[in-house]
């Protein structure tokens, strides 16, 4: 298959945040996306030209999504490997079938980096609690208990401490109902505990013709099993880094892999790497390269999947990156809260949801800043009305600024910094509308920032805004109980 041109279709398995900035990416290039998951509720679909809200089982809509694209990829390794075998007598998959099942089971990954000469933990497959006694006997602990498939960031996972928690540990990842896997792989495998110094990760590109490109190396720092941070460049000697980058290289051709190929290793004291697990896809220890690579991750395997030759990766600013999931991002409002109560001593400060906060009092006015922005469905939005009319006195005034209604939204991009002593920012933000024809925006913001040492750390965020007719918010506040005027504020605000 020759190189894709613009206007080709790639088919992405997956619907997550990894499979967004691929079809992102894939924009960028002048190819349209077409999403195909289970889920309908999905980061990917609503920046994807198509969408396919399917089971990976499915073969009628697998063969039908097979049809509508010209090449299929995959945004993470959970998908079932039967389900790439089957689109691989459609369509060409990048990477194949093969890497798929190789890494989404712990097993036969660690036999693949045994086979290739790279080490790994000490580790065995075991199916029952006897087995696992026989394993713990052998290995010893502390050693970690693992299901072969499925789990992540901690999830199926035990400590094994001492014999004790033999028991407890394989209850605790499903041992009463296991039983080996129809192709034989092994329900779980125990790992010994390796005395690290650091976490290293590498993400390579392989294309059509072989050619293989790496991404510097990532020391990363994980939290509870989740990436937490990660630096580059790694602070490990060049020796280190290089055996790290050569087998990650040596892995993706022994695969045949074309695409992506990121593999995480455990640094010894001695400067030698073991082999954790891998990953035939975008990583999230690779986000940095989107702000400070000649290209990054999501580039370089559209290019990979296109069959387009693959270009220099090389990073051109130190870069600490920082993970933020689900209640990281809300514990920042702690620290804005108290940054707000100095400024602000001689007002009260609570914190809730707009749409069901309840204050205990009324008030002449009250005023909703631009935050309403993130409602994104027309239920929520009236809701906020309706709690804002109730907190208003008799007579009294609400004052609602959102930054727009749909008849002033305009996409745009915006730039900007400040230096203040030895601290420096520059950010960028680019709003638009990837989906006319529902309620929902998106914002990227992009932020470096730099202290008085000199290294620059770099930050993306992705905003989810809604966007309503001029209509819709006078029918929502006029069912809220207000009388509703408009006003033009000195922004070019309603």
């Amino acid at each position: 298959m020759s190189a894709l041109a613009p206007g080709a279709t790639i088919g992405i398995l997956g619907g997550g945040q990894l499979g967004r900035m691929l079809a992102l990416a894939a924009a960028q290039f002048g190819y349209r996306t077409h999403v195909f998951c289970p889920e309908a509720d999905n980061p990917a679909s609503l920046v994807a030209t198509k969408a396919t809200f399917a089971d990976y089982t499915d073969e009628t809509a697998l063969a039908a999504f097979a049809a509508a694209v010209d090449v299929v990829t995959y945004e993470f390794e959970n998908v079932p490997a039967a389900t790439a075998l089957f689109l691989e007598k459609h369509k060409v998959v990048r990477p194949s079938w093969r890497a798929l099942e190789i890494a989404q089971d712990r097993a036969k990954e660690k036999s693949f980096f045994a086979e290739i000469g790279v080490a790994t933990p000490p580790w065995r497959g075991v199916n029952t609690e006897a087995e696992l006694r026989a394993a713990i006997a052998d290995i010893g602990c502390p050693a970690v208990l693992k299901t072969a498939r499925l789990g992540y960031d901690g999830k199926g996972q035990a400590k094994i401490k001492s014999p004790d928690d033999i028991a407890p540990a394989w209850a605790a990842i499903g041992g009463a109902t296991a039983k080996p896997h129809a192709d034989g792989g092994a329900f779980a495998v125990l790992e010994g505990f390796v005395d690290f110094a650091c976490e290293v990760s590498v993400i390579v590109a392989r294309g059509v013709d072989g050619a293989v490109q790496a991404f510097d190396p990532t020391e990363n720092v994980h939290t509870n099993h989740i990436l937490d941070t990660s630096t580059v460049p790694a602070r490990l000697k060049p020796a280190t880094l290089l055996k790290a980058m050569t087998a990650t290289g040596l892995a993706a051709t022994r695969l045949d892999l074309v695409g992506l190929l990121a593999v995480e290793y455990f640094v010894t004291k001695g400067g030698d790497i073991m082999a954790n697990e891998m990953a035939p896809r975008p990583h999230n220890s690779g986000h940095w390269t989107m702000d400070a690579c000649q290209t990054d991750q999501f580039q370089q395997m559209v290019r990979a999947v296109c069959g387009l030759p693959l270009v220099d990766p090389s990073r051109f600013a130190n870069v600490t990156m920082t993970n933020l999931i689900g209640d990281d991002v809300s514990d920042l409002s702690a620290d804005m809260l108290r940054i707000s109560e100095a400024i602000n001593p001689e007002c009260q400060h609570r914190v809730g949801d707009m749409r069901t906060i309840d204050l205990d009092e009324q008030f002449d006015v009250v005023f909703i800043h631009d935050a309403i922005d993130y409602m994104t469905t027309q239920d929520d939005l009236f809701l906020v009305f309706r709690n804002a009319r109730r907190h208003c006195k008799p007579g009294g005034l609400a004052i609602i600024v959102p930054d727009y209604v749909q008849e002033t939204y305009e996409e745009s991009t915006d730039h900007g910094g400040s230096d203040a002593g030895e601290r420096h920012l520059r950010y960028l933000e680019w709003s638009y509308d990837p989906d006319p024809s529902d309620t929902r925006t998106v914002v990227e913001y992009m932020v470096a920032y730099r202290v008085g040492n000199g290294q620059v750390s770099v930050q993306h965020e992705t905003h989810h805004c809604g966007l309503f007719r001029r209509a819709v918010w006078l029918e929502g506040m006029t069912l809220a109980g207000f009388s509703v005027s408009t006003v033009i504020d000195e922004y070019e605000r309603e």
